[in-house]
């Protein structure tokens, strides 16, 4: 029988109506750039399934939140068109274009702020040498560009900085280019090799205890914005948690713990497939065949939800109820499975021990302890 009586506090539906893209970003973890894509009928049905969970569920609208993307969004032709039905539902959530930017001009942007965009999503991987490797030459201009377009049209702007041992010492000097633009927010997010190039990218995966070094760093840095009196905030996304009970102040590193074990966010693809999330691509179903609702209750997202793949070990920390098994993306992407994080340091001291460790099995459950019993005993 389906457990639908769990309700979230909060849903975000990342949707991506396009893989299409005009820049083909070294570390990009897309698979491909031809999948099918729904017609803006098919589109708007969506809207509504997303709008009647929105009020079965009582969400306020700061609770609800669309973030769109691709793909470039942007090179969709009837992309305009799509936005002005959003406009039309936005009364019941917030919503964001998650873009490279390479689109924007005057025009289009002060069509943006017409539709009462909340606010758009620019990404940066550190300053212009280090970005421009990644994203190609000239992109770190075009977005600074495109920062200035948003600006004057007084959109609130969002950088994502995917975090590597390429770029990790770039946070703070990106900080201090970007702080003075108006930016809101720094989104420091850990790199998920998996995509057409993932396996190239496995090197450039942080050590635990350079990730530690590196959340150290962001409170550093979000203390001198905060001397400064600028207004960015450079956040740690929603797999920061790990960290959370070793900082003075976990609630400027951004969301906590992972969106999936929350039960807060259902991504969208092209083709109407629906995965967890696009950072973690386990599919949950698929909109042609199932409502959003029926994908949202399915069984294997509700085993998530259920923490029935958290290990042991994650149970008897003393950060447990922050961080929850911690960033299911990144172990996903580096074992096959989902918990625990392997860039934890309370656990790891290497990348290669966690790994190793998270395939075998663990050594709780050969002294025959079940994450069950131990809830049960919890209880």
């Amino acid at each position: 029988m389906r457990k639908n009586l769990f309700q979230p506090k909060s849903l975000i539906l990342q949707w991506h109506v396009t893989e299409r893209c005009n820049w083909r970003c070294k570390h990009c973890y897309q698979e491909r750039y031809t999948t099918p894509e729904m017609n803006l009928e098919k589109m708007e049905e969506i809207l509504n399934q997303y709008v009647t969970l929105i009020k079965k569920w009582y969400l306020p609208r700061q609770n609800a939140r669309l973030q769109i993307t691709g793909g470039e969004p942007f090179i969709r032709k009837d992309f305009l068109r799509f936005l002005k039905k959003v406009h039309e539902y936005s009364h019941f959530f917030n919503w964001t274009i998650m873009s490279n930017g390479s689109y924007l001009t005057k025009n289009l942007v002060n069509t943006l702020k017409s539709l009462g965009i909340n606010s758009f999503q620019v990404s940066m991987e550190g300053l212009k040498e280090t970005n421009d490797e990644i994203r190609g030459p000239g992109s770190f201009q075009k977005i600074l560009e495109a920062i200035n377009l948003l600006n004057q049209a007084k959109i609130a702007v969002r950088v994502s900085f995917t975090l590597t041992k390429k770029n990790h010492q770039e946070i703070k000097e990106l900080a201090e280019v970007i702080a003075p633009l108006n930016v809101k927010s720094l989104g420091v997010r850990r790199i998920v090799p998996f995509g057409l190039s993932g396996s190239q990218f496995r090197n450039l995966v942080l050590e635990p205890l350079e990730l530690r070094a590196v959340y150290q760093q962001i409170e550093e840095v979000n203390k001198q914005m905060r001397e400064k009196e600028y207004s960015l905030r450079v956040t740690g996304g929603c797999e920061n948690a790990i960290f959370n009970d070793e900082i003075s102040a976990p609630d400027l590193m951004g969301h906590g713990r992972c969106a999936i074990v929350d039960g807060r966010i259902i991504t969208i693809m092209p083709d109407g497939d629906a995965l967890i999330c696009r950072r973690c691509p386990i599919k949950i179903g698929n909109l042609y065949k199932n409502t959003l609702e029926e994908i949202y209750y399915s069984p294997v997202y509700e085993t998530l939800r259920e923490r029935e793949d958290i290990p042991v070990e994650c149970y008897l920390c003393s950060n447990f109820s922050n961080c929850l098994g911690g960033a299911k993306c990144v172990t996903y992407a580096m074992t096959g499975k989902t918990a625990p994080d392997v860039q934890c340091w309370k656990l790891f001291n290497s990348l290669k021990e966690s790994v190793n460790y998270i395939k075998s099995p663990s050594l709780f459950k050969k002294l025959g302890l079940s994450i069950k019993n131990l809830k049960r005993n919890k209880a």
